[in-house]
């Protein structure tokens, strides 16, 4: 036969069940609703805004707060420890007529030392009184399970139909965990988006055709959404169905940025995929080299201008840097070769980064020029112009030279050394000087008389002895002279003549006849001078006593 506190223990035990069996039931239907919820939130809002598949941990994170908190609430803090007084209280609110005899049963444990004037007997009869009186009660009987019938019906309702409908849409519950942990699944439409462009690559500025198509339940249109892989908003556009086709396609017009899409047909909807703008590369440092022609006598010079302007004969060397690498880079100039009038293309040459691109150009006369890029990045070779730069070519100057000495034409006897002083110059350097002379208008000779080796400018004199030049000159013979020089240029050297002079030979008599009138008219222009300054001098005299204040 049971003892009361075996009882006592068995109440609390079918207490436990019950409280068990409530807050598992509870507990399972909160584990079920927070399922669907998380399915209508995935399915219905996340996976329809293409929401990153990361947000299911947060999702999860959510439910888990939520039920651990449904857990305690509903469950684990109705569990309490055995507590044989409480059971009693228990037990006779269901039996009254017990009227505290078990109550008093678990409280009287003999005499204490808090109340060491309780009779042993008194003690000893209550508690047999008591074990009489529940003798034929069954303590268990404090738990009603009856109360748990709708609950238990319900909570197996719903998880018979949430097992039901996960067995039968296995892909879609699949999905759903999937998503809550953090993979990137995709839940199953009527209307299966398949094949694709993918991901695209496309030269700057140019349109790309997006296309797909669809199997299942085939709609009457789709759609594509476009935004820049900096984020941003969706933008929607429609796609155009193939009339005899399951397939659907669009035109993205002049992309500049890198861009992110993906494809809606029905309900079917596609990975997001991204179009890549290959842009045209950029010189981001130019440095030039000049090697100016050798007769120059010039060091050579680096700029960083595309646009430059050099001495003719002027070799140039270009190094440029891009900031994205490049496979090949044509420079087309505006100068003509060949005889069916090609334009002149150079090749320059790529090192093996793709980034550092030199070429070579001689610049004998003006020129155009522009960049044609082959781009490697994408490896489809999207080729792209540039803007044209020039090349301005300073043509050598004609060098100048000036007959200082004799100022003006005259006479000369057979016997005459003609004195002469010249100036002449040159923008790079000059190289002779010649003696052109003539007798009568006949073919010119030239004497040289002057090697410059380079130096810009120069004044020098020559005396020319004509008799030793001009051995069959005579009385009556015009003598004409001037002085040539010509610049170092090898392409084609440029030549100056200065003034020409004359001078007619005569008899000794007839020289020294015109040179007694050349004395006297210096004399009487130095006479003219003279009193021109006499006066001006008696002038100035008269001025300064009108202004000087009388005393």
């Amino acid at each position: 036969m049971a003892t009361i506190e075996g009882k006592l223990r068995q109440a609390w035990h079918q207490q436990q069940r019950y409280v068990n069996l409530r807050g598992f039931s509870r507990f399972l239907i909160w584990v079920i609703l927070m399922i669907v919820l998380d399915f209508v939130i995935d399915w219905g809002i996340l996976f329809q805004i293409r929401m990153t598949a990361r947000i299911g941990l947060l999702l999860l994170a959510i439910n888990v707060v939520v039920l651990v908190w449904a857990l305690w609430h509903e469950w684990l803090r109705h569990l309490k420890p055995f507590d044989p007084l409480r059971v009693a209280l228990d037990v006779e609110s269901k039996n009254p007529t017990l009227s505290s005899l078990l109550v008093s049963y678990t409280q009287l444990k003999g005499p204490s030392e808090k109340e060491p004037d309780i009779s042993a007997e008194l003690i000893e009869a209550t508690r047999n009184q008591a074990i009489a009186e529940t003798q034929k009660i069954d303590f268990r009987e404090i738990v009603d399970f009856g109360q748990l019938r709708n609950l238990v019906l319900v909570a197996a309702g719903i998880l018979l139909s949430f097992g039901v409908i996960s067995l039968s849409n296995q892909e879609h519950a699949s999905a759903l965990f999937k998503r809550l942990v953090g993979f990137d699944a995709v839940y199953p439409t009527r209307t299966q988006v398949t094949e694709v462009s993918g991901h695209l690559v496309v030269r700057v500025g140019d349109s790309v055709d997006v296309t797909a198509a669809a199997a299942g339940v085939i709609p009457k249109d789709g759609h594509v959404y476009t935004r820049s892989v900096d984020g941003g908003s969706w933008k929607r556009l429609p796609l155009k169905k193939d009339s005899n086709r399951s397939t659907f396609a669009r035109q993205i017009k002049e992309v500049v940025t890198d861009l992110e899409y993906y494809v809606t047909i029905g309900d079917g909807q596609s990975a997001v995929y991204r179009i890549r703008a290959i842009a045209a590369p950029r010189v981001v440092d130019t440095k030039i080299d000049l090697t100016f022609p050798g007769y120059m006598n010039k060091d050579g010079q680096q700029l960083d201008l595309l646009n430059l302007e050099v001495p003719a004969g002027t070799e140039i060397q270009w190094h440029l840097s891009c900031d994205i690498p490049v496979k090949y880079l044509k420079v087309k100039t505006d100068r003509i070769i060949g005889e069916n009038g090609e334009v002149e293309i150079v090749e320059a040459e790529v090192d093996d980064t793709g980034k550092q691109v030199t070429f070579n150009m001689s610049a004998n006369e003006p020129f155009k020029y522009t960049f044609m890029w082959t781009e490697l990045e994408s490896g489809k070779d999207f080729e792209y112009g540039d803007v044209q730069h020039s090349v301005r070519v300073v043509a050598d100057s004609i060098p100048e030279v000036e007959l200082m000495q004799p100022l003006s034409d005259g006479l000369a006897t057979v016997q005459k050394t003609i004195k002469m002083t010249a100036r002449a110059r040159d923008d790079h350097g000059l190289e002779k000087a010649w003696l052109v002379y003539s007798i009568n208008g006949s073919k010119e000779d030239r004497l040289p008389i002057r090697d410059f080796k380079g130096v810009p400018s120069q004044e020098f004199s020559f005396a020319w002895e004509m008799k030793k030049t001009l051995e069959k000159l005579k009385p009556g013979h015009r003598v004409a002279f001037a002085i040539e020089v010509v610049d170092r240029n090898p392409i084609g050297q440029r030549k100056r003549r200065s003034a020409t002079r004359q001078f007619t030979v005569v008899e000794l008599e007839g020289y020294l006849d015109w040179l007694r009138g050349e004395l006297s008219a210096q004399r009487d222009e130095i006479k003219r001078v003279r009193d021109r300054e006499i006066t001006a001098a008696v002038k100035v005299k008269q001025i300064k006593a009108q202004e000087t204040p009388s005393s």
